[in-house]
């Protein structure tokens, strides 16, 4: 039995490239950033590591979830 990697389709334009993953700080990290920020000024960096991944075609450049 060999394996193969699973194929994939992009849904916008049908592209067999990989997605590429990113990561973004997500709406609750900037909330915990400033609430830090204002109440405990040392750990504030806190929310900057609360973070959302996500997709995007390798071809077109759309997001994919």
């Amino acid at each position: 039995m060999s394996y193969a990697p699973p194929q994939y389709r992009c849904p916008y334009c049908g592209s067999a490239q990989r997605p590429h993953t990113l990561q973004k700080i997500s709406t609750g990290g900037w909330i915990v950033f400033a609430v830090m920020l204002l109440v405990c000024f040392p750990l504030f960096f806190i929310g900057l590591l609360i973070k959302d991944t996500y997709q995007i075609c390798g071809q077109c450049g759309l997001r994919l979830n």
